[in-house]
Formats: structure tokens, C-alpha cells, sequence
């Protein structure tokens, strides 16, 4: 009995085979001949195959909406474009590291263009303010802009289609405390961008002690309707005045930052929250990962999961802050740590691949050689 041919496989087999290949190994089987360049070159193909770039490169879904608009359908070509430009933006930076001398490992723009930004002419300084932040949403169509007491988001589609006239058109633009600190994520859903904005405060109240004031505004961009609004905000008050030890991270409905030694979890949809102590001096970084929080530090690494999560006070009308509908309180409840610790040494960058409800279980790589500790509800080997 003669062997199947591969060029002459049934169509959802070659769907299958296509969903294990990269992009660009897609590209070059389609190369070995005529029937399966016509078969590799299928739409529905390199649509599966964009999704599963923009998923691995946490790319904003709304950068490329086209993709399954069917009155303005993206082209194949456009689509193998995008589906690929990853790896050869990779592959382009790699080249010139490979370079001998430093001149030729230079990356030098394709193009340059300006992109002006609508005039306030509330803040008085004839229309001038200074740029503290700008963000680039993983996409490259969305940009962040915090320019003095206002957050700016661009669409670069907008401006390119528009020709870079009329700022009001392409630019959604909402007041805020002028700080340089925030966040941004896509929604659980990923039709819209939620931006943290974190302002610290400083006031003396009448017994003459000085207190801090920790805002966070949450604001919401809908890129169908290509408004910026605020969807909530909250305030802390503590009477610690130190750095600015936030170390916040935003996931979802959920902010989570660290301050004077205890963990913060915002629910800021529902308006809930939760605090507690933890043992852990000097958080660098806060992973969310399903309903658990790993606070990272220099030298240690801990895992709590959340805990039930309570409303927060309403704020008292002499309060300084303005436009802030609640105080979180400082009530701390005891969270334990899930498991026993176990010390693992590794090397190379860190990342968070999964944490299971049933077996907690975290892949980490350290860029430099650190010691890192684990609590794990079962033993686990690396």
C-alpha cells in the first residue's frame, strides 16, 4: 500500500500541521511546490497563524481589528506581514548585534514622521507641557502619552489615515494628577485599555503631622468608539513618608501594588479589596497570575492567594484628594503563604508560565544568578 503524499493531504490535516509551525515556517514549506504554496496560502491559514502571534507577543487585539472585519478585510499579504514581523524584527536586531564595528550595529529608522498633539490651552502655559511618559502598546497602533495633568491616547492608524491633521481626531485625551508613573493592560476581554495612573500626595493635617496621600485613577479607552474615560478611582493614606515603593502590577480587573511592607489587592470593576502584611523587604516586582500574586524581591520570592475581598471606605469630605471615590482602609488580614518554602537556583530571565489551581506550579529563569524561594503545595523538581 502506497504512503500518503504530503502535497496531497486533506485540508484540515495541513490545519493541524500549520497550527504547531511558526509563521515563517509556514512560508517556507510553502515554497517546495505549487500544491501546497496554494494550500499554505489559504486565508484561514495565516489568520490562525496571526492569532497565535499577537497571543505569544501580548499584542493589544484591537491593533488589528481588520483581521475579521469583513467589509474592510485584510489582504494575505498584510496578514502574512504582521504575522510574521516579530521574528524578523528579532532576527534584524540579531543581525546587527553580529556586526564587528558599533557604527554598523546602529538601527536607523525607515522613516520619520511628526506627530503633533492637540493644544491645551487650559493649563496657561500657551498650550506647552512637558511629555513626563509615553508608552507604546505592544502593536505598535496605540500610544500612551502623560503630558503634564493629561493622559493622551494616540491611534497611529487615525493619523496615518487623517495625514497627520487634525490632533483631536486621533488623539482621546482625559485630565489626571500630573505624575510619570503608570500602568497599562487590555481588558479581560481585550476590546479595551485600562491605564493606572499613580500620584503620590503629601498634606499636614491639623495636628501637624504629615501624612501621605497614594492616588490611583483608572482610566478606560474604548478603541470603537476611540474615547478615553475615567472608570474608577481610590486612595490610600499612610502616615509613612518614604520612596515610592508601589511596585505596582495591573492584570484584568485586578491592581495589586506594595506599600510599607503590606500588598494591596484592588478589584477596581467591583470595588473591592483586600490587604495584608508580608515578609518580603523591598518588592521590585508583583505577578498576577489567576487568583495568585507572586511578590518578587532581590533574594526571596513569595506566593499568596487572594483572599476574599471587601469594599472600601467612602471618602470623608475633608479629605485633599479630588475626584477619588474611596480610601482603602488600613485593615490588614492574615494570608498565609501557600506551602512550604523550597530553594531553587537558576539562571537567565524570569517568566511565569502557569499556575494550575490544583498543583501551584511557576517555570522561572533569572537573568543574574539569584536565590529564589518557592512555596509549592506539592514537591516539584527544575
Amino acid at each position: 500500500m502506497s504512503g500518503l503524499n504530503l502535497a496531497h493531504l486533506p485540508f484540515d490535516i495541513y490545519a493541524v500541521i500549520c497550527s504547531f509551525l511558526h509563521p515563517m515556517d509556514i512560508i517556507t514549506i510553502g515554497q517546495a511546490c505549487k500544491s501546497l504554496h496554494f494550500v499554505f496560502s489559504t486565508r484561514s491559514i495565516w489568520v490562525d497563524a496571526l492569532r497565535r502571534t499577537m497571543s505569544a507577543n501580548s499584542i493589544f487585539g484591537h491593533t488589528l481589528h481588520r483581521a475579521s472585519d469583513s467589509s474592510d478585510p485584510i489582504t494575505l499579504e498584510e496578514l502574512q506581514h504582521a504575522s510574521t514581523a516579530p521574528l524578523r524584527m528579532l532576527r534584524l536586531i540579531e543581525s546587527k548585534q553580529e556586526k564587528k564595528y558599533h557604527k554598523n550595529r546602529i538601527l536607523r529608522p525607515f522613516y520619520r514622521t511628526m506627530v503633533h498633539l492637540p493644544v491645551d490651552t487650559r493649563s496657561g502655559t500657551n498650550g506647552k507641557s512637558t511629555i513626563n511618559k509615553i508608552y507604546i502598546v505592544p502593536g505598535g497602533r496605540y500610544v500612551i502619552v502623560n503630558a503634564g495633568d493629561t493622559l493622551m491616547v494616540i491611534d497611529l492608524e487615525r493619523f496615518f489615515n487623517l495625514g497627520g491633521t487634525e490632533p483631536g481626531r486621533y488623539t482621546a485625551f482625559c485630565s489626571c494628577q500630573s505624575d510619570k508613573n503608570f500602568l497599562v493592560a487590555p481588558s479581560p476581554d481585550g476590546t479595551r485599555l485600562r491605564v493606572v495612573v499613580m500620584c503620590s500626595l503629601f498634606y499636614i493635617p491639623v495636628s501637624d503631622m504629615l501624612f501621605r496621600f497614594d492616588d490611583f485613577t483608572v482610566y478606560e479607552y474604548d478603541p470603537s468608539s476611540h474615547e478615553l474615560s475615567v472608570l474608577n478611582s481610590v486612595s490610600l493614606q499612610t502616615d509613612r513618608i518614604g520612596d515610592n515603593d508601589a511596585a505596582p502590577s495591573l492584570c484584568g480587573n485586578i491592581f495589586v501594588f506594595f506599600l510599607n511592607s503590606v500588598v494591596y489587592v484592588w478589584d477596581f470593576v467591583r470595588e473591592l479589596y483586600a490587604s495584608w502584611k508580608v515578609d518580603i523587604p523591598e518588592v521590585q516586582e508583583i505577578i498576577i497570575a489567576d487568583d495568585k500574586i507572586i511578590p518578587i524581591a532581590e533574594n526571596s520570592l513569595g506566593i499568596w492567594q487572594i483572599p476574599p475581598l471587601v469594599s472600601a471606605s467612602p471618602v470623608e469630605p475633608s479629605s485633599p484628594t479630588e475626584g477619588v471615590s474611596a480610601i482603602l482602609p488600613k485593615l490588614y488580614i492574615r494570608v498565609p503563604r501557600i506551602g512550604a518554602p523550597t530553594l531553587v537556583y537558576l539562571t537567565h530571565d524570569y517568566r511565569i508560565f502557569a499556575l494550575p489551581q490544583r498543583s501551584l506550579f511557576v517555570v522561572l529563569h533569572v537573568l543574574l544568578r539569584r536565590r529564589l524561594v518557592l512555596w509549592s503545595k506539592t514537591p516539584f523538581s527544575i
